[in-house]
């Protein structure tokens, strides 16, 4: 028996001899943090390549943890069903044993319909496309081709062990011992083992490290926020930005989403909504980082993709349809169609894929009239694989002969600019069908490795953060950053005396330079706009780290006071500078001293609970504080 500590919250139990290999723990990535410890290795037999890997996972007690979900076991499972070839008829690897899920009652439950809802979506047409009768049936149909025919309930295709005893035994002699809440220990032929699945908010959540991007708010661009897969340890999976009129617009949101983000000088409270092609892990994970935003970010999905999100969802975390209205602001498209998004247009074109999935084709037009178009072509499938599924029996599962055409001609539409899923296998698309495509710039994406594309000869793989800007914002978007930021901040103050502060002067700060030192008389106060800001000194109290929007030296500035804190830019940061005297004279104009007092007391109150531990965006922040009320009790009151 032996026991590899893989990452944080992410071990491995082997016991060949019971023909046990169990992953302890499942946060999100841990399939890349496996292929990166070289758990996973590449086999052959009978002339078939697979993928070795553990076969049993053991849940954590704790789903969420430092705000992060624990229990993703989708991938994982994928794996051992696909790659390792559980499922597959005919494979080498398909010995009739299934995937072991082990974990208390109610986390298997909400497992087994996570797991199903990650395989194949929605199965019932009537429940997926209700408003579409023949639309449902057709997705179905063509969903039953992938699934080898029929849906499977995840009891057929996990072997799920509940822990109902202290101790319970797993396979050919191999027992799990409870010894408190998410600590275990494993007991085989007098050997055992300790795992501990709860875990400090320490070491690395991402399996690859990103470089540190300034990216800028345009009229209309696209950002390069991921070109590798679900199994790919080295980057992050398949994802853009798009900017449109200075607003920021995330493309589908996977693992480690936040990381991503910060490493292009954003937060997710800097994003006004999402695009969602479908809830494959990959491209669903990052939806737990947005449900964290300090307001509602808008979700813009087809509703089949929509409904699914909100299924899935609810296994997970136990959030109900009611509930993901309640945490996202939600805009349904007409697929097939142009939808208007605040003056840019999409259309969201359904794609052949396990479940149900869309395409998106983006267009703008700048000052002059001319049109710009981006596509972007997550999880496709190959033509070989459209062909294959290909039947004029309307009765049985694929797609008919007029679907296969139109999914063909949808994604060789050209574009001026065209990311496509080249990930090859039953599930991706094959970079060849794209060999004659006529867009102006194609990117290959999802997991083809460079070499790989290299050798083809046409197209390219887009580096981490690249930017194409189509055209640029008529005005400077820091100055729009800042006006709705003072908004915030000041609501009761006259819009022309915002305007004032406006004027200030635009400071741009390199990565490591001091942006105010502490103890030192305040001749600015600063709003961030761009970029990240940290506490310049070292202390005992939990490091405070501030994105854009963060207004820096008011309250000192208002009570007279010299700076209470050093910050430092930990990336390039730009900031607006207020001379202290103009802040001063609006303070006192407006009669804002006694607002900062309380609005202070109530921040301390607040920052000092876990549950807004994770809140970057200050003025959402301080609004909240804005809208406390302080509410006291005498002993025994109800």
């Amino acid at each position: 028996m032996t026991l590899t500590e893989v990452n944080r919250g992410i071990s491995l139990v082997e016991i060949p001899e019971a023909g046990l290999s169990v992953l302890c723990g499942c946060p999100e990535n841990a399939i890349k943090f496996l292929f990166k410890r070289g758990v996973i290795q590449k086999r052959e037999a009978q002339g078939v390549r697979y993928e070795s890997g553990p076969n049993a996972i053991l849940l954590s007690e704790i789903p969420v943890q430092h705000g992060r979900f624990t229990n993703l076991a989708e991938f994982p499972v994928l794996q051992m069903l696909y790659r390792q070839g559980m499922i597959v008829p005919g494979h080498p690897g398909n010995t009739g044993r299934r995937p072991l899920i082990i974990g208390l009652e109610h986390q298997l439950e909400a497992q087994a319909a996570y797991i199903y809802y990650g395989n194949y979506g929605i199965s019932d047409p009537d429940e997926l496309c209700p408003e579409d009768e023949r639309r449902g049936q057709a997705l179905v149909r063509m969903k039953r081709w992938f699934s080898f025919g029929n849906f499977k309930d995840s009891a057929e295709l996990l072997e799920l062990k509940p822990i109902s005893d202290s101790i319970i035994e797993l396979r050919n002699g191999a027992f799990l011992r409870r010894l408190g809440v998410n600590r275990y220990e494993f007991i085989y032929e007098g050997q055992s083992q300790t795992v501990d699945l709860s875990h400090a908010d320490e070491g690395p959540h991402c399996p690859y490290t990103l470089p540190s991007i300034e990216i800028t708010r345009e009229g209309f661009s696209v950002v390069h926020l991921g070109e590798g897969d679900g199994w790919d340890p080295s980057r992050p999976c398949m994802s853009s930005l798009i900017t449109h009129n200075g607003a920021v617009y995330l493309i589908d949101a996977g693992p480690n989403i936040e990381e991503s983000l910060a490493a292009v000088g954003l937060s997710v409270g800097c994003l006004k909504g999402i695009f969602h092609t479908h809830v494959h892990d990959d491209h669903f994970v990052g939806l737990t980082a947005l449900m964290r935003s300090e307001r509602r970010m808008r979700y813009y999905a087809v509703p089949a993709v929509r409904r699914s999100a909100q299924r899935k969802l609810e296994a997970l975390s136990g959030v109900e349809a009611d509930g993901f209205a309640q945490l996202f602001e939600l805009h349904d498209l007409e697929p097939g169609v142009w939808n208007d998004i605040d003056g840019m247009a999409l259309r969201p074109d359904y794609s052949p894929h396990p479940l149900e999935t869309t395409i998106f084709r983006f267009e703008a037009q700048d000052g002059s009239g001319k049109r710009y178009s981006y596509a972007h072509g997550a999880d496709l499938s190959s033509f070989k694989v459209i062909d294959a599924m290909t039947t004029e029996d309307d009765d049985a599962p694929g797609i008919s002969p007029r679907e296969a055409a139109a999914a063909k001609a949808l994604y060789l539409e050209a574009a001026d600019l065209k990311k496509v899923d080249v990930g090859g296998g039953q599930i991706h698309g094959d970079a060849m069908d794209f060999a004659g495509d006529q867009s102006g710039e194609l990117v290959l994406s999802h997991g083809i490795a460079k070499a790989q594309a290299k050798a083809l000869g046409f197209g390219r793989i887009a580096s981490f953060g690249e930017q194409r800007v189509f055209f640029g914002l008529q005005s400077d978007w820091h100055r729009r950053i800042a006006e709705s930021s003072l908004d915030l901040y000041f609501p009761q103050v006259p819009k022309s005396e915002l305007e004032a502060l406006l004027a200030s002067p635009l400071r741009a700060l390199a990565r490591g330079e001091l942006l105010c030192e502490k103890g030192h008389e305040i001749q600015a106060v600063f709003l961030s706009l761009s970029g990240r800001l940290e506490r310049g000194e070292q202390g005992p109290e939990r490091q405070l780290s501030l994105r854009a929007g963060a207004l820096l030296n008011a309250l000192e500035c208002s009570r007279g006071l010299p700076t209470a804190t050093s910050f430092r830019a930990t990336q390039r940061t730009v900031v607006l500078a207020i001379p202290a005297a103009s802040f001063l004279s609006l303070v006192h104009r407006n009669g804002l001293a006694a607002d900062f007092e309380r609005l202070d007391e109530a921040y301390g109150v607040l920052s000092s609970c876990p549950v807004f531990s994770g809140l970057e965006f200050l003025p959402g922040f301080i609004a909240l504080a804005r809208a406390a009320a302080e509410l006291r009790l005498e002993p025994g009151a109800g």
